[in-house]
């Protein structure tokens, strides 16, 4: 068979060095657990694609996992950078040159195949994410026609072609919170490239228990992607970990001394991220901003309801998902519930973009308008058997909510919103014990609305002076009751009498006057009946029960806690009709 291309000139040592790839100038650090699934993933397909943003160490990987394997190819291992090649019809080329094949006619494809038919190599294709539909087509053909050939591909989304597996590059493990145990530092990823890159800068680094809680905010700081954790150790050169840390704030502008053999989109982390976003289609750029506005995370139903006001549910769906393809946002799943959240990176960068279209403020106006609509939503829910729902509904979104009630709080001319939260979150922080939370809430929405008459500002006074009464800042509690109460007098209803006498009664039954407290919230009891406010009957019911045993009337408080029980049993509510919690067993030591 006649050859459609000449191998191009080679000597005589050339011919002994099989493939091109790089030998690594820096340490490996970590990756033990990604570069066995990567190796497991490669032994069972032709085609794989490691995803994942920008700077997150795919090439890396990449190269390494390469570097294990290249035993296995008789013809070596070829690499084939990507990055700075812009003009998808010269990708077949550029390839060739790559090989080492100098094509005969005018179709180097079929000169690369021609040349691979019986070879066995493998292929690396670096930073695909531009010419994404290019490579698919130029992977398909090569995996088709040459049996002895895998390839294996880094972008920033898959290539979308049949028989590839992709594995998603997260980024190093980072500790999440500043830890005091010195020696457990070092087994973050993070800590590790940050203490072996700064060695390299300044000879004689290490992490100390001086510099450790700088180190561990920096990796943090830096969502644990190696490329700015790099950057931010290259400035070590000219100052001290404590100084760039505090610097970070501006990290965009700060981490800027890429390697010289560096990509020129990775000279700088603000130029990597440019590159993503300049991946995506307009619409997908818009999104991206929006979505900016959620903290910790979202689903997609908040995301529609959020950030979709001109979209279809339809088109959501389609964008979010292809936001995660180039991996734009982290998809998450845990116990059914899918979630999606962007890097804090990622976050910071879209959250720039938003201000630019003018969007920003009705943005985090629907922000909150959503979590405010579900919060009353969860109050109104309760009493029932939802309510387990609910407080793990606030344990994945307290970030959410604490950002809702910020916009609110600081926002001129939004403040109510904040008290209709904090009114309806109330029972929430209570049954999972945020009492801290709550008091924090409390008082900057009380102090935000002072000069207001707010029918839930009632609500905000109760809760507030309970919180405060259960960490034993009885003075504040009694500022709250009285403030309270003179608030029952201007507004003259019923509902706002029953919570300032119940909250009268718990801070006194907190405070060990346990007499004083049954007859006030006796009182608060019977007005919520009149009043038919379910949840502060019950409420009353299970507060009331309570001190009566601390006052010694058992047969009072079994009274109480069995009429507690006749109102959630049929509801299926569990955190006062539980067997093992609340009022059932309560009960049972009241009754003996």
């Amino acid at each position: 068979m006649r050859r459609s291309m000449v191998p191009a000139a080679r000597g005589a040592t050339d011919q002994r060095v099989i493939g091109n790839l790089p030998h690594e100038l820096s340490s490996f650090v970590g990756r033990r657990r990604e570069l066995s699934e990567a190796r497991r993933l490669f032994e069972e397909s032709r085609l794989l694609t490691l995803t994942g943003i920008g700077g997150v160490g795919k090439t890396r990987l990449a190269i390494r996992l390469a570097s294990t394997v290249q035993r296995a190819f008789r013809d070596g291992v070829w690499l084939v950078e990507l990055g700075e090649q812009t003009d998808p019809k010269l990708l077949d080329d550029y390839v060739a040159v790559r090989l080492g094949v100098r094509p005969v006619s005018s179709d180097p494809l079929h000169a690369i195949i021609d040349y691979c038919a019986d070879r066995s190599l493998l292929l690396v294709l670096d930073n695909c994410e531009h010419l994404v539909d290019s490579v698919a087509r130029f992977a398909g053909e090569i995996l088709r026609r040459c049996a002895g050939v895998k390839i294996l591909a880094t972008s920033r989304e898959s290539l979308g072609m049949g028989g590839e597996v992709t594995m998603r590059v997260p980024s190093l493990t980072t500790p999440q919170q500043q830890s005091r145990e010195f020696e457990g530092l070092a087994q973050y990823e993070s800590v590790s490239l940050f203490t072996e890159r700064a060695a390299s800068v300044v000879p004689g680094f290490v992490l100390t228990d001086e510099n450790k809680d700088a180190v561990a905010r920096i990796c943090q700081d830096l969502d644990g992607l190696p490329l700015p954790i790099e950057l931010a150790a290259a400035r070590l050169r000219g100052m001290s970990v404590e100084q760039i840390m505090n610097r970070l704030s501006d990290r965009y502008r700060f981490l800027t001394l890429g390697g010289r053999g560096a990509p020129s989109r990775q000279q700088t982390l603000r130029l990597s991220i440019d590159w993503s976003y300049d991946l995506c289609s307009p619409l997908e750029q818009r999104l991206w901003g929006r979505l900016s506005v959620f903290s910790g995370g979202f689903d997609l139903d908040a995301a529609e309801g959020v950030c979709g006001q001109d979209m279809s549910s339809t088109e959501v769906l389609d964008i979010v998902t292809g936001l995660v393809e180039k991996s734009i946002l982290i998809r998450e799943e845990s116990d059914g519930v899918v979630r999606y959240r962007l890097l804090d990176l990622l976050r910071e960068y879209g959250s720039e973009k938003l201000e630019a279209t003018g969007e920003q403020f009705d943005v985090h106006r629907r922000h909150r308008d959503w979590f405010e609509d579900l919060a009353v939503r969860a109050d109104s829910d309760w009493i029932s058997s939802r309510q387990a729902e609910w407080i793990a509904w606030l344990r994945r979104e307290q970030r959410n909510v604490d950002d809702a009630l910020e916009f609110s709080i600081s926002t001129p001319g939004q403040v109510r919103s904040a008290t209709r939260i904090v009114a309806a979150l109330y029972q929430l922080w209570v049954a999972d014990g945020l009492i801290g939370p709550l008091r924090y809430w409390a008082d900057r929405t009380l102090d935000a609305t002072a000069a207001e008459t707010d029918m839930y500002r009632a609500d905000v006074l109760c809760g507030g002076a309970a919180a405060h009464a259960m960490q034993g800042d009885y003075l504040r509690a009694r500022e709250l009751v009285d403030e309270g109460w003179r608030l029952a007098e201007v507004v003259g209803d019923v509902r706002s009498r029953a919570l300032a006498a119940w909250a009268d009664g718990y801070v006194n039954a907190s405070a060990g006057e346990f007499d004083t407290a049954t007859a006030k919230l006796e009182s608060a009891l019977a007005m919520s009946r009149f009043d038919e406010n379910l949840q502060y009957v019950v409420i009353g019911l299970g507060v009331l029960g309570l001190a009566y045993i601390l006052a010694g009337s058992l047969e009072r408080a079994v009274e109480c806690f069995d009429e507690c029980l006749e109102i959630t049993v049929p509801l299926h509510e569990v955190t006062y009709q539980g067997p093992d919690t609340g009022v059932s067993r309560t009960r049972c030591v009241a009754s003996g």
